[in-house]
C-alpha cells in the first residue's frame, strides 16, 4: 500500500491537521518553489492551498506514492502524521478510494498496456468507448435534473454544498459558497470520470432519487448504478486479460487501447490509461508514439495531456518523423515547440524548423 499512488480524498482527510504545508510541498517530488508561490498567490485559505498542492502534485507526478508523502512529512518532523498515515494504510483495504476503480493491476512505468488476444483488446476498447458515451449521456440528464430541482427549491443547493464539503473533507471551502449547480459540477469534475463514478452515484442517491428521464421514464439513480456495475465488471475482467510481461512492439501492427484512444481523441480514456502507468513513449511497428498519433490527428487536448505527463517529443519514427513534423496544426506545433523550449531539448533547433514551414 505504501508504494501505491495516493488518493486525493485520503490526502485531504489524513493531512487535514497539517499546518506548515509549504515545506512539506517542497519535499514532494516534482514540486518547486515557484509552484508553492503560485499556489499561495492563487488561493487565500490554507485548505484551498493544500488542496491545490495535492492536485498539482498528483497531476504532474504519475509515479507519486504514499512513500513520497511519508518521506516529505518525515523530513519536516511531522512524526505524528507519519505514524497516523502508516496506521491508516494498514487499516484500509489494499486499494484506495480512487485506485479501487482502476481498470488493471499496477505495473512498472515501462509496461505497455497489451492484451493476450486481439479479441480481448477489441472487446475492452469497445467497452471503454461505450461506457464513456453512456456516462456522458447520464451526466447530461443528472446535471439538467439537478439544475431544475435547485431552481424550484434553492435550499437543495445549500444542502448539496454541505454534503460535498463533508464527502470531500473540505473545511469552509470558499469555492462552494453561493454557487450554481453547474458550477458545483465543474468544481468536482476532477474527482470523477466514467469509470470512477462513485461520487456521482452517491450524490444522485441523495439528491436525485425521484429523477426520471427519457420516454421510458428511467431512474437516473438506477441507471448510474447499472453503469457503475458495468465499469466494475470491466475492471475485474481486464485484470485477467492484460498481459504485463510482453515486450515493446510485439503483438502486430494493431494500435493498442492507449494508442487508439490518442488517435481518436478520447481524452477521458487517455487519462484513464495514463493512470495505469502505460509507457507514454512506446512505439508501434511504424515507430509512432502516442504523441505522434495525437499530433498528426490534430487532437490538441490529448497532446497537451501527454506532454503534461512528460511524453518525449524528440523520438523519431522509422521514417524519421517526430511529433512536430507530423503535426498539421500550427497550435499543436507551437505547443510542442514551447514544451521542448522549456525542457532545453538538444533537438529543438532541428525540429523547430517544421513550425515555421
Amino acid at each position: 500500500m505504501i508504494d501505491e499512488r495516493p488518493d486525493i480524498f485520503l490526502l485531504l482527510q489524513w493531512l487535514e491537521p497539517l499546518v506548515d504545508w509549504k515545506p512539506f510541498g517542497l519535499g514532494l517530488p516534482g514540486i518547486t518553489h515557484s509552484d508553492i508561490l503560485k499556489i499561495e498567490a492563487e488561493n487565500k485559505k490554507i485548505d484551498e492551498q493544500k488542496s491545490a498542492l495535492y492536485s498539482k502534485w498528483l497531476k504532474m507526478a504519475p509515479t507519486a506514492t504514499w512513500a513520497d508523502v511519508i518521506n516529505a512529512l518525515s523530513n519536516n518532523k511531522e512524526n505524528t502524521l507519519v505514524q497516523d498515515i502508516r496506521r491508516n494504510l494498514q487499516k484500509i483495504a489494499p486499494r484506495s478510494a480512487r485506485s479501487h476503480c482502476d481498470i488493471t493491476t499496477r505495473r512498472s512505468s515501462q509496461a505497455e498496456v497489451m492484451f493476450k488476444t486481439a479479441e480481448d483488446e477489441k472487446e475492452i476498447l469497445d467497452t471503454l468507448f461505450a461506457l464513456n458515451k453512456e456516462f456522458s449521456l447520464l451526466m447530461m440528464h443528472a446535471r439538467l435534473g439537478l439544475g431544475k430541482k435547485t431552481e424550484k427549491d434553492p435550499k437543495i443547493l445549500h444542502k448539496l454544498t454541505i454534503w460535498l464539503e463533508t464527502y470531500m473533507h473540505w473545511n469552509e471551502f470558499e469555492k462552494l459558497a453561493n454557487i450554481s449547480s453547474d458550477e458545483a459540477f465543474k468544481i468536482i469534475h476532477p474527482f470523477y470520470d466514467f469509470i470512477d463514478c462513485s461520487l456521482i452515484v452517491e450524490m444522485s442517491e441523495i439528491f436525485l432519487q425521484d429523477l426520471k428521464f427519457g420516454d421510458d421514464e428511467l431512474s437516473i439513480v438506477s441507471e448510474l448504478k447499472k453503469h457503475k456495475e458495468k465499469a466494475d465488471k470491466l475492471r475485474f475482467s481486464a485484470n485477467e486479460q492484460v498481459d504485463l510481461n510482453v515486450q515493446r512492439n510485439s503483438g502486430g501492427n494493431a494500435f493498442k487501447p492507449f494508442m487508439s484512444a490518442c488517435q481518436n481523441g478520447h481524452i477521458q480514456i487517455v487519462k484513464l490509461l495514463l493512470k495505469e502507468r502505460v509507457d507514454l513513449n512506446v512505439q508501434n511497428r511504424k515507430g509512432h508514439t502516442a504523441l505522434m498519433v495525437a499530433s498528426s490527428k490534430g487532437h490538441y487536448e490529448v497532446v497537451k495531456l501527454l506532454l503534461e505527463w512528460e511524453a518525449d517529443p524528440t523520438i523519431n519514427s522509422n521514417e524519421g518523423h517526430t511529433a512536430i513534423s507530423l503535426s498539421k496544426d500550427s497550435e499543436i506545433s507551437k505547443l510542442i515547440y514551447n514544451y521542448m523550449y522549456k525542457k532545453g531539448n538538444v533537438k529543438l533547433e532541428e525540429d523547430a524548423a517544421s513550425v515555421t514551414e
